[in-house]
């Protein structure tokens, strides 16, 4: 059954919003005089339109069965694509080298990431990662890299690794001893790194470590969350953390719950509206 659900919600440079689809791609308008107003851009179902990024005037869009997509309004519509090696589901933003990381995370068989770069419009390579990435996150105050692994303790305990934002040169890594399956990573903008950890349901407990974003040290001690024993837990693969940061009271807040289990290609994930800021230090 070709179901043709809306996926994700992209915030334009005009305003405008793009609704991705499996099989189509609609902008949403709006004006004081006409209202709202909903276009179909692109239409094809043979596609599964997923996350997508902004990048000035133009739009890019994952799509897992082929590689990126892409739409500009510059000299009128334009609609292509990418075409990878093997299907993402997963892109980071780099504001200061204007490049982007496109990658699949947990158990999937690929264990690397592209580097897109958006000034040339070209796929600079290949990272190949030993290990399946449990997340990617772009630290902007060393123009780093960090790559979780969701791996089984190998002797070091978690491993998170380091690499050169702009190359993609692997440059060193961060362990913490006693835990395995380290997951989602968030830098809040007080200069903290939160990564998740134990992540896999197979008995042990989530946890999470801080760490300096500058020195990448360890900040405290583990902090262990309490999770509830349901059938939803037995019944998952593992667990997911979703973090937020407060303005408010410059606080960060999350949520812990098992891993919802979809068939392919579906990926299990929250909708949200992304917007990308010029300043690499200001974050949401």
């Amino acid at each position: 059954k070709n179901n043709n659900y809306p996926f994700k919600l992209l915030q334009r440079y005009d305003s405008s919003v793009l609704v991705s689809k499996k099989n189509e791609i609609l902008e949403l308008s709006y004006s004081e005089i006409n209202g709202y107003n909903v276009s179909n851009r692109v239409y094809n179902k043979d596609n599964f339109f997923y996350k997508s990024i902004q990048s000035g005037t133009k739009s890019l869009i994952m799509n897992p069965l082929y590689g990126v997509d892409y739409i500009t309004d510059e000299f009128g519509f334009n609609h292509g694509r990418r075409t990878l090696n093997f299907p993402v589901y997963e892109t980071e933003y780099n504001p200061i080298s204007r490049k982007l990381y496109l990658y699949n995370r947990l158990s999937a068989d690929n264990t690397g990431f592209y580097i897109y770069d958006l000034e040339s419009e070209q796929l600079e390579g290949f990272v190949e990662c030993e290990k399946a990435i449990g997340d990617l996150a772009f630290n902007p105050i060393n123009n780093h890299i960090l790559v979780s692994e969701y791996a089984r303790d190998r002797g070091n305990g978690v491993i998170i690794n380091i690499y050169d934002g702009i190359s993609g040169e692997y440059i060193s890594n961060i362990s913490v001893s006693g835990n395995e399956y380290a997951s989602e990573i968030f830098i809040s903008p007080l200069g903290k790194i939160y990564v998740a950890m134990n992540m896999k349901n197979d008995e042990t407990v989530p946890k999470i470590s801080i760490f300096d974003s500058k020195y990448y040290l360890k900040i405290g001690e583990d902090i262990n969350t309490a999770i509830p024993i349901s059938d939803s837990i037995y019944n998952s693969n593992g667990y997911q953390m979703h973090f937020c940061y407060n303005d408010l009271n410059s606080k960060v807040y999350l949520t812990v719950g098992p891993t919802n289990n979809v068939p392919p290609p579906y990926y299990s994930s929250s909708n949200s509206i992304v917007r990308l800021k010029s300043d690499p230090t200001d974050h949401q």
